[in-house]
């Protein structure tokens, strides 16, 4: 199959497959062969791909604005700061740094086997399966898209079925951009997920909560596919007397309700030393105002996702705990913001994360004290730690709970850092992307011993004698 003959479909098939999962099989097959016949190996067609994508996502930027103010209710600056300049500065790294990332890497040879060259190749896995979310559904789409198309995959693209308007121009944005071939976005509810998962995909990635994780390792299982899990958690925010602070409380407010909370990587739960509690709501309080202003009109926040998440909330605020907030706004499918103090670990709220805008105070008189309630939970996806500069509370904190990421007195913006890898562990993921990482994530690092045969040393082979014993003990 030639590249050049690759143009997209941009009109319906005349004769199309009589059910999802034919077609999902169809596409799938036509994208092994297209791969098989090595069209994404070249590394200019990838950069190519990556300018293409680069050049819809700008004709479709102002649909994509008015999808998200229908979806969410959600301003254009908001979008293009936590969705569209994500995904632009990706495919700006990628268009940076791919050639180098695909040349073949020389290491080290150890004396057992000189002469001889030893390198890496960063290889294509070959047919990738991207899941997105609902909470952000561009960015955690298109994200690890990008870092895909960069490794030189072949694509099939599952947005979430929450946010229809937004998935029905992603799907525009890749369907009428891309032959089917190469990538393929195919919309609808999750169940459809299953049904392209019968097919052996080579990569699949996964954005979404961890008992959905646990239903996609199983359904990757008898292929034995590579599966990178983004996920979630209950991610720590602690805070100590000398971190709450003005700019701290401006950090952790902006980072708590940014999207409404819905941000897996958000503080969920806020530790505070129990005589700082008065101090702390006062300063967070004040922040909300400056920061969110009125909840039903500020262009920082925006709408609960559905009905159900609302209703959700709903039933698990702690109605004689809350100091601030705590409207819910059926009408308008929002939350105001909400603190909740004095919470223990047998409330509702500590039962499962949270992903709203919510902030649960609970209250410690140590830092031990702090540190086995963060470690009663699941290793979490981010910490937030807000100690001031207190560099050894740091290093300890650091040290001793685990977790995948996070930031010290900052909130969320490691996420735009594209030195630092960014993933969970244990039940709030595994693997990592963004940057380098992401590259590596969508490649196999093949492993290559180049010896030439002109030259052998005979100590492998028999009869082994005392001399050889000598070299293998001694020298190898």
């Amino acid at each position: 199959m030639e590249v050049a003959n690759l143009e997209p479909r941009v009109q319906a098939k005349v004769s199309a497959p009589s059910s999802e999962a034919e077609m999902a099989k169809e596409v799938f097959l036509k994208q092994k062969a297209f791969f098989n016949s090595n069209g994404t190996l070249d590394v200019s067609y990838r950069i190519a791909q990556l300018k293409k994508l680069s050049a819809a996502i700008e004709k479709y930027e102002e649909e994509l604005y008015a999808a998200f103010a229908s979806d969410f209710k959600k301003g254009k600056v908001n979008t293009y700061m936590s969705e569209v300049s994500l995904v632009k500065a990706d495919i700006k790294y990628y268009l940076a740094n791919t050639k180098k990332f695909a040349k073949r890497k020389l290491v080290g040879t150890n004396l057992a086997n000189l002469p001889a060259l030893s390198y890496t190749i960063a290889e294509p896995l070959g047919n990738a399966f991207i899941v997105g979310a609902w909470n952000y559904p561009f960015q955690l789409t298109f994200s690890p898209l990008v870092a895909s198309i960069a490794a030189g995959n072949v694509n099939i693209v599952k947005p979430s079925g929450t946010t229809k308007e937004v998935s029905r121009v992603m799907a525009k944005i890749i369907n009428e951009t891309f032959p089917e071939e190469y990538m393929w976005c195919v919309e609808g509810r999750g169940d459809i997920v299953e049904k392209i998962m019968s097919n052996p995909f080579d990569k699949v990635f996964f954005t979404g909560s961890p008992r959905v994780g646990r239903e996609i390792m199983a359904l990757a299982a008898p292929h034995l596919s590579n599966v990178t899990l983004e996920l979630g958690g209950k991610s720590p925010a602690v805070f100590t007397k000398g971190g709450i602070n003005s700019v701290n409380m401006q950090r952790i407010v902006w980072g708590k309700f940014f999207n409404a909370g819905q941000t897996c990587i958000a503080p969920d739960y806020f530790l505070v030393p129990r005589s700082e509690e008065k101090r702390f709501i006062e300063m967070a309080k004040e922040k909300i105002q400056t920061v969110v202003g009125d909840y039903k009109t500020s262009e920082f926040y925006c709408q609960i996702a559905s009905e159900r998440h609302l209703e959700r909330f709903a039933q698990i605020i702690p109605k004689d705990k809350v100091v601030y907030g705590g409207e819910i706004n059926r009408e308008l499918r929002m939350l105001e913001p909400t603190i909740c103090t004095g919470v223990t670990l047998d409330d509702e709220l500590m039962k499962d994360e949270i992903f709203g805008p919510i902030m649960p105070i609970l209250l410690y008189d140590s830092i031990e004290e702090a540190i086995q309630i963060v470690k009663k939970f699941p290793k979490p996806l981010s910490f937030h730690y807000y100690i001031g500069s207190d560099g050894p509370l740091k290093r300890r904190l650091i040290s001793e709970i685990p977790s995948g990421s996070g930031c010290i007195n900052e909130s969320l913006m490691f996420m735009t850092n594209h030195n630092l890898p960014f993933g969970g562990v244990g039940n709030s993921g595994m693997g990592q992307y963004h940057g380098k990482a992401g590259f590596d994530n969508f490649s196999n690092t093949k492993a290559v011993l180049d010896k030439p045969s002109w030259f052998e040393l005979p100590v492998k082979y028999i009869p082994y004698t005392s001399w050889k014993e000598f070299v293998v003990k001694n020298l190898l």
